[in-house]
């Protein structure tokens, strides 16, 4: 978190900016909250986590005392209650605060970030409470005996390890070690409590305290562990909740196989998958009903050890491969490790596998299946794929398939071929749009039929070349419900590509323009959930469309504007393309249009491929607000970025509001 400047250079937010931002206050440079209104400070204690140089400037804030919580030498137990997770960025502030009020609150906050941070953050705060006493005497207990009801959270901010080690007598750590093993202890004084608890067990921990050790067992080293007795689930389950390192985790898990104990269902629950990952293919090889184990994440296993898990389990689940549906319920936590034979089969079977179970899938093993294998194997999540361009296995099934191929699935990229299809870019005007070519070989003679007299129930037995080629003056007969009928028989779930592109920039071409208007009203009005249009279906739509639109002598109209991309545009809107935008950003378009404009590209922002978002926030607004400089900075916010607020959490957008701090506050 952290780190972001407004636009280099720094800003005052005011109370309303602070409001305004919300949750991206988060994100803000420690010089920014250094120099705004005191109300940052609220904004700022339901951040998850603080950058040092946000630390040093919370700090630094909070000891002015001119916030609500005044000076530290004036808190109280529930001032520390009310400062949320601020606590967490306070260093010398500690010894500016009364220790009964520490000793009070301290072990409330602890326990209380216990629950949401890993250790490792507990550790880190600890070390900066720094209420350890400057001794060096390591004779004598200068800190009082420890007593089982005095030990808490802040006993390890207490003792150091030599004043742990002469405070702590021997029946208090052996009848406390749970909890002594559930607190922040640093690695010293934790090889203290190990120290200890081997003089008091010289023959060898007792199993019974081997399960209590918690944070103490991470110190044992692997040859201590191979010692120990462990012949219990439970054993086994308390020590794989602890934060062991793998070639520990394996020494357990040998030791316990070693006493007898086998990895049955009950044993890999223990175990956990991330565990389950570090152990050996021979340790692996022994496990037994490990499906009955439910879904375990072997997201870190390696690609051998997926394939080998997935043969296990497709072996246990043979019986089950009759239904489909409820084998891959079963099969999917393993499916990372299936053969391309595998998937293909998977695929025939309709199971519409969900695209985070496919990511997990061996890229090796899906290159091998061709655009229908994905269409059939991902079902009703294939969008979830197109939106998915930045994805391992997605990368190199594109980078090993034909262009045509790729195309199929909505996508571009892919391996140049041969085909006779009409290419482009994403740019409209870049496909030849030539209608004597297109029709060359297409009879619509039976369209032209169905034209005099249209069925409605039969508007989808034409392909779109069919409609594109069919008479002009047939076409202009269709009425607008008709040719909102049509419009729908083209948007899904099968993705147009670059050929149905052409043929639909002829067909607009010859409609009646009010007829296409009203059709698209009322398209627009059928469609409330636009994300169910592929992305390469709004990129065809948008590019023929915008042929229509970018001639029209009104097209720096406000109203145009507002009514083509509020309504007429927005179920496609998430296909525009990055040079239409350039384009309308070098025309004449006045503020109220860019702001129709903008608010229209809103509804669309969440589904657009990354490269256009980036476009929208780096290139459009900011490059439009750079030549206006109409708006100040709350205003800016408010009329251009709500929507934008809720869909866009990258670092790309707060630099962009960051830059309209310093660019619009006048």
């Amino acid at each position: 978190m952290g780190g972001l400047r407004m636009g280099g250079f720094g800003m005052n937010l005011t109370k309303r900016s602070v409001e305004i931002l919300g949750r991206l206050v988060c994100d803000l440079d420690g010089s920014v909250i250094t120099a705004s209104d005191i109300s940052i400070l609220d904004a700022l204690k339901t951040c998850s986590s603080y950058s040092e140089d946000q630390k040093r400037a919370i700090e630094d804030r909070l000891n002015r005392g001119d916030s609500k919580y005044g000076i530290p030498s004036s808190w109280s137990s529930s001032t520390i209650r009310d400062l949320g997770n601020l606590p967490l960025t306070l260093t010398y502030t500690w010894d500016r605060i009364a220790k009964v009020v520490l000793m009070e609150a301290l072990p409330r906050f602890i326990k209380k970030t216990k629950r949401t941070r890993p250790p490792h953050d507990i550790l880190i705060f600890i070390n900066q409470l720094n209420l350890q006493r400057r001794s060096n005497n390591t004779i004598n207990c200068t800190e009082g005996l420890i007593a089982a009801e005095d030990i808490n959270d802040l006993t390890p901010a207490i003792y150091n390890a030599a004043q742990l080690d002469l405070c702590l007598r021997d029946v208090v750590l052996k009848d406390n070690v749970l909890q002594l093993g559930s607190l922040a202890f640093d690695p010293t004084q934790l090889e203290i409590l190990k120290k200890r608890l081997l003089q008091i067990y010289p023959n060898g921990l007792p199993e019974n305290q081997i399960r209590l050790l918690g944070n103490i067992s991470t110190v044992f080293n692997v040859t201590e562990v191979s010692s120990w007795n462990i012949t219990r689930v439970d054993t086994l389950a308390a020590l794989m909740g602890q934060h062991l390192g793998n070639i520990t985790v394996r020494s357990v898990v040998t030791r316990f196989l070693q006493l007898g104990g086998i990895l049955d269902a009950i044993a890999l629950k223990a175990v956990g998958g991330a565990n389950l990952c570090t152990l050996d293919e021979i340790q692996l090889s022994t496990i037994s009903n490990l499906t009955d184990a439910g879904a375990l994440d072997l997201s870190m296993c390696t690609q051998s050890k997926k394939n080998l898990l997935y043969r296990q389990a497709r072996n246990q689940l043979k019986s089950q491969q009759s239904n489909p549906i409820p084998y891959f319920q079963l099969i999917k936590a393993y499916v990372g490790g299936a053969p391309a034979n595998d998937l293909k089969s998977l695929a025939n079977k309709r199971v519409n596998m969900d695209f985070e179970t496919f990511k997990e899938l061996n890229p090796e093993e899906v290159k091998q299946l061709n655009s229908q294998n994905l269409i059939d194997l991902l079902g009703f999540n294939l969008q979830d794929f197109q939106h998915g361009v930045n994805e391992t296995v997605v990368i190199i099934w594109v980078a090993s398939h034909s262009e045509s191929e790729v195309r199929k699935l909505g996508l571009t990229g892919g391996i140049p071929d041969n085909s006779s299809e009409p290419q482009s870019d994403d740019r409209p005007g870049n496909t030849t749009v030539n209608e004597t070519t297109l029709c060359s070989a297409v009879n619509s003679s039976a369209l032209n039929n169905f034209l005099i007299k249209v069925n409605m129930t039969h508007l989808c037995s034409f392909k779109i070349t069919d409609y594109a080629c069919a008479k002009t003056d047939r076409l202009l007969s269709l009425s607008s419900d008709a040719l909102t009928g049509i419009f729908q028989c083209f948007i899904g779930p099968k993705a147009l590509n670059r050929s149905n592109e052409v043929a639909l920039t002829v067909f607009v071409r010859k409609l009646d323009r009010t007829t296409l208007n009203e059709a698209l009203d009322k398209f627009n009005n059928k469609t409330l959930n636009a994300s169910s249009i592929p992305l390469m279906t709004k990129i065809t739509f948008m590019n023929a469309l915008w042929e229509i639109v970018k001639a029209n002598e009104n097209l720096t109209n406000t109203d145009f504007l507002r009514k083509w991309f509020q309504k007429l545009f927005r179920p496609f809107v998430a296909g525009i393309s990055q040079s239409v935008l350039k384009h309308l950003l070098m025309g004449n378009v006045t503020c109220d249009g860019y702001q129709a404009i903008t608010k229209g590209l809103s509804n669309g922002f969440r589904d657009m491929p990354h490269g256009t978002r980036e476009t929208v926030l780096r290139v459009w607004i900011i490059s439009y607000l750079n030549t206006s400089g109409k708006y100040g900075y709350e205003q800016s916010m408010k009329l251009f970025f709500g929507s934008y607020y809720q869909l866009h959490s990258s670092s790309t957008f707060v630099s962009v509001l960051c830059y309209l701090g310093h660019r619009c506050l006048h």
